[in-house]
C-alpha cells in the first residue's frame, strides 16, 4: 500500500510564500531553508566532480560548470577558471527599485554587466524591477548564513521582461519572483534559491537547467516555462535546504522542456497543467513525478524509473485528484514504483519492461501500445482498471501480475470483458527459471484463452519429469479455452524420446499448469521423407501404367 507523505508542491519558501502568496492551500513547506549550502558541488550529483570545492565570492561559478560541456555561461568559456569579470554592478543593499541609479555602485545596470545582488544587509535585499531591463548575468542571494529576508528581485505584480544573455545563478536564499505576467529570458539557470511565476508570468531558457531548489508556477495559473536543453532537477547540498522541487501548480500552466530531464527529488504537474518532455525523463532513487488535478505529462523519450519505496517513483494521482493522463512514447523501464492510483487516470506506454512494482488502481488503464509487456516483478490491477497489451500483443511474464474481480489484463486486439483475457492474436510467453521462479497469474474471477503460449525455459534449469508448474491460476470454474498454439515446448531430445511441456487445464479447479512428460521424438523431416519416397514412387508407376493401358 501507498503511504502518503507530506505534499512537496510548494516547499517554494515561506519568503515567496509571503511575498505574493504563491502557494496552493493544500500545498506546505516540509523542509527546513536555514541550513548552509557550503558547497555547490555536492548539490549538483553526477554532474560535478565530487572533489571538487567551491569559493562563495562575487566572482566565481562553482567547480565544473564554467564548462561549456555543462552549461555555457556566456563568455566563461571553457576554462576551469571564470575569466575576469569585466563590468559588474552591485547592489548596495536594503529595499527599493531597480531603476533607482543611487542604489547600485555602478549606476543602473545595462546588457553589458553582471548583475550581484548579494549584499551584506542582515535584513536581506528586496529590489522590485520598475522597468524593463537586459543584463548579461544575475547573480542573486549569498552561499553564506542567510538574512531574515534572504535577496528577493521582484516584478511587485507590474508586467516587466527582464532579459539576461548569459546565465542566471540564484544562490541559496535568492529568490526571484514574478507575479505581474512578466517574462523573464536567459540562456542557463542555476538555482539553489527560488523561483517562482505567477499569474500568467513565463520563464524562457533558451539552454539548460540545473536546479537544487524550488523552481514553479502558481497563482491564477496561465504560466508558462520553455527550457530548450535539459533540466537536472538535482539533490540537495550536504548542508540543509528545502528539497527541491519543479512544480507546475496554477491552472492550466504549461510547460515545454526540449531535453532529457533527471530528476532526483520532486517533478510535480498539477492543477490541469500540461507538461512535454522531449527527450528521455530519468527518475533516480529518491524521486518523485506526480501527475495531479486533471493534468497531463507527455515524454516523447524513453523513460528509466529506480524510485522505490515510501512516497517515491512515478505516479497519477499521488494524492488522489485523479482525471490525469501520462503518454510515454518510448520504453518506460521500471525497477521501484510506477502507480496509476485514478479515478479515470490513463497511461499509454511504447514498450514496459518491469523489475519492481506496477500498481493500478480506481478505473485507471494503461495501454502498452507498440511493444513488448515484459513482467520480472509485480503489477496489481484492481477496483475496475485495465492493462491493455496490444500491438503486437505479447505479454512475457517471470513475475507475478494480480488481477481483482472488477478488472482486466487483455492480451491481444479486440474485444474483451474482464479477467485475463487472451485472444487469437496474443502470445503470454512464459518464462520458467526454476521450480520456485515462473511466472504467475492470478486472477480473482475468470481467464479466457486463446492464441499463442511461448514457453521459455531458462539456460541452465532442467526439470525433471513430472515437474508441475501451476502458471495460471482464475476462480473454480472460470477457466475457459485454450491455447491454440504452443511454442518450445520439447526440449532434452534424444535419438528416441524428449522431454516436454503438457499443457494440463483444471477447469473444474480453475487453473492451468505445464507438466513435465516424455513422449517418442518425432521423425525429421529427411527421414519422414526417406520413408515417403517409395511410396510415392510406386504410387506415380502405377498411375502411369494405368493411363497407358
Amino acid at each position: 500500500m501507498m503511504s502518503k507523505r507530506m505534499p512537496p508542491a510548494l516547499v517554494l519558501s515561506a519568503v515567496l510564500f509571503v511575498t505574493f502568496g504563491f502557494a496552493a492551500t493544500k500545498k506546505i513547506q516540509h523542509n527546513d531553508t536555514s541550513g548552509d549550502w557550503n558547497d555547490w558541488s555536492f548539490r549538483a550529483a553526477s554532474l560535478v566532480n565530487a572533489g571538487s570545492s567551491v569559493s562563495g565570492g562575487w566572482n566565481t561559478l562553482p567547480s565544473g560548470f564554467e564548462n561549456a560541456s555543462l552549461l555555457k555561461w556566456g563568455n566563461f568559456g571553457s576554462s576551469p577558471v571564470p575569466k575576469f569579470i569585466e563590468n559588474p554592478d552591485r547592489w548596495l543593499g536594503g529595499v527599493g527599485n531597480w531603476d533607482d541609479y543611487y542604489k547600485w555602485d555602478n549606476g543602473v545596470p545595462t546588457d553589458g554587466n553582471q548583475v550581484y545582488i548579494e549584499s551584506n544587509n542582515r535584513n536581506g535585499d528586496r529590489v522590485t524591477l520598475d522597468v524593463s531591463a537586459t543584463v548579461q548575468q544575475l547573480y542573486l542571494g549569498q552561499n553564506s548564513p542567510l538574512p531574515v529576508s534572504g535577496w528577493v528581485l521582484t516584478d511587485d505584480g507590474q508586467l516587466r521582461t527582464l532579459t539576461i544573455t548569459s546565465g542566471l545563478h540564484l544562490r541559496q536564499g535568492g529568490h526571484l519572483s514574478f507575479s505581474g505576467g512578466s517574462t523573464l529570458s536567459v540562456e542557463d539557470v542555476l538555482n539553489s534559491g527560488t523561483i517562482g511565476l505567477q499569474n500568467k508570468s513565463t520563464l524562457m531558457v533558451s539552454g539548460n537547467v540545473i536546479n537544487s531548489a524550488s523552481l514553479g508556477t502558481g497563482g491564477s495559473g496561465g504560466n508558462t516555462v520553455n527550457i530548450t536543453g535539459y533540466l537536472n532537477n538535482a539533490i540537495p547540498g550536504l548542508g540543509g535546504g528545502p528539497t527541491p522541487v519543479f512544480v507546475l501548480g496554477g491552472s492550466g500552466d504549461i510547460a515545454t522542456i526540449g531535453g532529457n530531464v533527471t530528476n532526483s527529488t520532486t517533478f510535480e504537474v498539477l492543477s490541469k497543467s500540461t507538461a512535454t518532455i522531449g527527450g528521455n525523463l530519468t527518475n533516480n532513487s529518491g524521486g518523485l513525478v506526480d501527475v495531479e488535478d486533471g493534468s497531463t505529462l507527455h515524454i516523447k523519450g524513453a523513460v528509466t524509473n529506480s524510485a522505490g519505496g515510501s512516497g517515491f517513483g512515478i505516479f497519477t494521482s499521488f494524492y488522489g485528484t485523479g482525471g490525469n493522463t501520462l503518454n510515454i512514447d518510448g520504453m518506460l523501464t521500471n525497477s521501484g514504483n510506477f502507480q496509476l492510483n485514478g479515478p479515470g487516470d490513463v497511461a499509454t506506454v511504447g514498450s514496459l519492461t518491469n523489475s519492481g512494482e506496477v500498481d493500478l488502481d480506481k478505473h485507471s488503464s494503461l495501454d502498452v501500445d507498440g511493444g513488448h509487456l515484459t513482467n520480472y516483478g509485480v503489477i496489481n490491477v484492481k477496483n475496475g482498471s485495465a492493462v491493455v497489451a496490444q500491438y503486437p500483443g505479447t505479454l512475457i511474464n517471470l513475475g507475478t501480475i494480480n488481477i481483482d474481480s472488477m478488472s482486466t489484463f487483455l492480451v491481444g486486439t479486440g474485444n474483451h470483458g474482464l479477467g485475463y483475457i487472451q485472444l487469437a492474436n496474443g502470445t503470454l510467453g512464459e518464462m520458467i527459471d526454476s521450480y520456485s521462479s515462473f511466472g504467475v497469474i492470478n486472477v480473482n474471477g475468470s481467464a479466457l484463452l486463446a492464441g499463442t503460449l511461448d514457453i521459455l525455459l531458462q539456460d541452465g534449469f532442467n526439470p525433471i519429469l513430472g515437474s508441475k508448474f501451476k502458471f495460471l491460476i482464475a476462480a473454480p470454474g472460470q477457466v475457459s479455452g485454450s491455447f491454440s498454439v504452443i511454442y518450445n515446448d520439447l526440449f532434452n531430445c534424444n535419438d528416441k524420446t524428449c522431454e516436454y511441456f503438457y499443457p494440463l487445464y483444471d477447469r473444474a479447479d480453475g487453473y492451468v499448469e505445464l507438466v513435465v512428460e516424455e513422449k517418442t521424438r518425432p521423425a525429421s523431416e529427411p527421414a519422414t521423407l526417406l520413408v515417403l519416397i517409395p511410396g510415392l514412387l510406386g504410387v506415380g508407376y502405377g498411375l502411369r501404367r494405368k493411363l497407358l493401358g
